[in-house]
């Protein structure tokens, strides 16, 4: 299936088809073909022949038609998250930068779209129509009514999908005889041509949805691993802070120079920005 521009540009090249094809030379050839006969004859083989040249322009004029139906839409989030309703009424919320692309009307036996970045789906239950998730043509997801995020991207160079509800079939594409089930709160990962399924270690995998951030007796790397990948900026550890520092809170939408504050503080440590960095050093 492809989007509808492409579909536009057919359109017009059979367009030029048709309105190139002369009729009047085409009924000359007839003519030559079949010599002299009765008025009658003539008439009748006339229209049959005028018949056939309009059958084939018509047909080649809606052509494309066939080829690109249904109509195919867009949907790109760009600097913003973006919601979007499809036709059957699921949710799905692109994260940044994230592109989905579906069909006006979903097909009577399966709904099937594309994904490329990372989204989160919440699916209506319609068994009769398996929801196909192709990711950037190298997964396949496929659930029947579920809540679940994926995500991917060349620079992650992986495609892990998450289960908040129900169950999905995770597969790479073109082996989906081979998928594996995963269920609530299992995650999975597609990554060299292998997939690894593994239970949710993190609570923060839809923080980019949520606004926030859990930690719990959580290592001070993780959880600046955590606040980059969040807050979209590096943070850099200085040597002389301590790798065993544990840290506890949860962060609810708050920017940054708040949780800074709050980390630093309760670890007895100091920051500082260096342009588009943070630096974390010891205090003492």
């Amino acid at each position: 299936m492809k989007p509808k521009k492409n579909f536009e540009e057919a359109r017009f090249k059979y367009l030029d088809a048709f309105q190139s094809i002369d009729t009047e030379m085409d009924w000359q050839k007839v003519r030559g073909r079949i010599g002299f006969g009765k008025k009658k004859t003539m008439n009748r083989i006339w229209w049959a022949a005028a018949a056939v040249i309009i059958l084939l322009g018509v047909g080649v004029l809606t052509q494309p038609y066939t080829l690109f139906s249904p109509d195919m839409v867009i949907a790109q989030a760009g600097d913003d998250q973006k919601e979007v309703v499809l036709p059957d009424g699921s949710m799905v919320t692109l994260n940044k930068e994230a592109e989905l692309v579906y069909p006006e009307k979903f097909r009577r036996k399966s709904r099937e779209i594309q994904l490329s970045g990372e989204a989160f789906f919440k699916v209506e239950s319609d068994p009769g129509r398996p929801f196909l998730v192709n990711v950037r043509q190298e997964a396949v997801v496929e659930v029947l009514g579920t809540s679940f995020n994926i995500r991917s991207g060349e620079e992650i160079g992986s495609i892990s999908v998450h289960v908040v509800e129900g169950r999905v079939a995770f597969s790479q594409a073109g082996q989906e005889s081979s998928s594996i089930t995963l269920e609530k709160d299992e995650q999975a990962s597609l990554s060299g041509g292998m997939i690894a399924k593994e239970q949710v270690r993190s609570k923060n995998f839809l923080s980019w949805k949520t606004g926030i951030l859990y930690f719990e007796q959580a290592r001070i790397g993780e959880v600046v691993t955590e606040l980059e990948n969040f807050y979209g900026l590096d943070i850099i550890l200085e040597h002389n802070v301590p790798g065993d520092l544990l840290f506890t809170s949860i962060i609810d939408n708050q920017v940054l120079e708040s949780v800074l504050e709050e980390m630093t503080l309760v670890l007895g440590l100091g920051y500082a920005f260096d342009n588009d960095k943070v630096i974390i050093s010891s205090s003492n």
